[in-house]
């Protein structure tokens, strides 16, 4: 099983090894059709990554899938944006 602390970090470490090679406007796109409390605070982190490289200027943006009618991702994003004060995109199908 793999921890999902540690594979949320993985992403966080590649951010930091390639934020300079980012082309300007990339969006980072989360399609997590489910996902459980430890990846919740998995995502908060790779989240609070972006908002960090968003705050020294880079041109990023967080996009969100929620499949139709489904109330929990959307309420998920809608948490998320509220805890890192960003907006996040909201993508449908």
């Amino acid at each position: 099983m793999v921890n999902a602390i540690e594979f949320f970090d993985s992403i966080n470490q590649w951010i930091n090894l390639n934020e300079h090679r980012l082309q300007k406007n990339t969006e980072f796109q989360f399609h997590l059709p489910y996902f459980n409390s430890a990846s919740m605070k998995g995502i908060l982190m790779v989240m609070q990554r972006i908002k960090k490289g968003m705050d020294l200027g880079q041109t990023w943006t967080i996009g969100w899938h929620v499949e139709e009618d489904d109330e929990f991702l959307l309420d998920a994003a809608e948490s998320f944006q509220d805890m890192i004060n960003v907006e996040i995109e909201i993508l449908r199908p």
